[in-house]
């Protein structure tokens, strides 16, 4: 399921952007509370009524009002008692008056127990209800939620470092004016358009990863990631030379700013819209806190993402050394098992009929690369492997950083087929990347822009997709009585 988010500052902001939704559940009127007994007791859309007759009402609006807009603001959003389809949440320091504030819908929340001084501290039992002391992320005690002055739930708390996550990954969606809401042109649409993807919630998968299915696809391995300066797609195509494509193994290096993270989430986005996660994996590692693999957790194609991997993360880091290291020999002993020497025999055997798991592409992702390899030296050796016996197992590595360095990756250094920069810190950290000062010379009021270098051909320049963009709800076509 893909969902979506939308941060706004007023209820006006609301309902310019969902006015059409907002009056389509206003036809089912207001809401009414279930008549079962229980939820699971409820009956389906055609055991009460709501069959192929009832009004489509769309998804259904979660709006959370942090203690913002007047209640008459929000009564000309949601009426007077409520709409069908819609979940209002008022956040608030005290009662208020309107929606969400009836004497069955609120809910207080208390930092302790009257029993207990300074920590939600309950008799021993089961389910929370009565039971033990229950603490969040950092240890700390969970606030205690009451409903008419009794017990009702214990209010679940993030760490900082949890809610910076789930921030990252929502700020795409912050038009932060209703100006922006309406003029707004996200550089992701540039890859929704192209392709044929009108509304990003609304995914046909089977259509997108159609052309894309396997080897013998013309189209396998091709990601778009940017645009050219004529418009056009700017693919990256991970295969074999002699097929049409970089090659497999390459570097992105770009300063602080140049959106070399914009390029990674271009990337696996790209992927992700293109392939099956039967046949193309990533996993992605960075030193950095603030980082891309926070916004790509719950793709289903990413099999793991980590950051913030300091001295006091070494056993993660470490652990996932060891799990790409297995994954290498434990493909190689299935293509063994099956008479295969590599991966290219392996999909051929499987092609002619054998009843064989599909062996994906597994992308390894490494940004600020020079950094993991001073805090984890055996993720020197990995790379080094990858780079000597990761073809054969379909398992590939692209390092990025602010600048190349090269000097601990000599064995592999004629294996990496493609390099792209961003704008670089000077015109021998471009050199170094792509044999030319080119990249020291790309704009710098505006990221994203990228130099593309592979082998021997010239550069090729292009823009990656920004997909940190503001989400914009597309506006849907008005319906039109059919004429006669």
């Amino acid at each position: 399921m893909w969902m979506a988010a939308v941060d706004l500052r007023h209820p006006e902001e609301l309902e310019a952007t969902l006015g059409a939704e907002l009056h389509m559940k206003g036809k089912r009127g207001a809401w009414a509370p279930p008549t079962a007994a229980s939820p699971t007791a409820m009956g389906s859309a055609l055991e009460t009524g709501q069959g192929a007759d009832a009004v489509d009402l769309g998804p259904h609006l979660v709006i959370v009002d942090d203690n913002t807009g007047s209640p008459d603001a929000w009564e000309s959003v949601v009426g007077q008692v409520g709409k069908a389809g819609i979940t209002v949440l008022r956040i608030a320091s005290r009662v208020g008056t309107g929606v969400g504030f009836g004497d069955d819908q609120v809910f207080d929340m208390a930092e302790r127990d009257g029993a207990t001084s300074g920590s939600v501290a309950l008799r021993p039992g089961t389910n929370g209800a009565d039971g033990s002391e229950f603490e969040d992320d950092d240890a700390r005690p969970t606030p205690l939620l009451r409903a008419r002055g009794k017990f009702f739930a214990h209010a679940d708390q993030l760490s900082i470092h949890r809610a910076y996550r789930y921030a990252r990954a929502m700020a795409r969606w912050s038009p932060t004016s209703r100006s922006e809401i309406a003029d707004s042109t996200s550089g992701a649409a540039e890859l929704l358009r192209a392709l044929g993807i009108s509304d990003p919630r609304e995914l046909d998968v089977d259509r997108l990863w159609a052309e894309r299915r396997g080897r013998g696809d013309e189209r396998w391995s091709e990601i778009p990631v940017g645009a050219k300066p004529n418009g056009e797609l700017q693919n990256i195509i991970i295969r074999a030379k002699d097929f049409g494509g970089f090659g497999f193994h390459s570097v992105v290096i770009g300063t602080s700013g140049s959106g070399k993270s914009e390029f990674f989430l271009s990337l696996v986005y790209g992927i992700a819209l293109t392939h099956s996660p039967e046949t193309f994996n990533v996993i992605f590692v960075d030193m950095k806190f603030e980082s891309a693999a926070q916004d790509i957790l719950g793709i289903p194609h990413v099999v793991a993402a980590l950051s913030n991997l300091g001295k006091d993360e070494r056993h993660l880091a470490e652990r996932m050394r060891r799990v790409i290291d297995g994954e290498i020999k434990q493909r190689y002993e299935l293509f063994t098992s099956v008479g295969a020497r590599d991966a290219n025999d392996y999909e051929e055997i499987r092609l002619a009929g054998r009843d064989l798991p599909p062996v994906p592409v597994l992308l390894v992702i490494v940004d600020e690369y020079l950094e993991l390899f001073a805090n984890h030296e055996k993720w020197i050796q990995l790379i080094i492997h990858i780079g000597q016996e990761g073809r054969g197992a379909n398992v590939f590595f692209m390092l990025g950083g602010q600048r190349l360095d090269l000097s601990s990756l000599q064995k592999v250094k004629s294996n990496i087929a493609f390099r792209i920069a961003l704008r670089a810190e000077s015109g021998d950290d471009s050199r170094e990347v792509i044999g030319s000062d080119a990249a020291y010379h790309l704009p710098s009021k505006e990221n994203g822009f990228a130099l593309l270098k592979v082998g021997p051909r010239d550069l090729e320049p292009f823009r990656c997709f920004y997909l940190s963009a503001p989400f914009v709800v597309p506006k849907k076509k008005k319906w039109q009585k059919p004429s006669t």
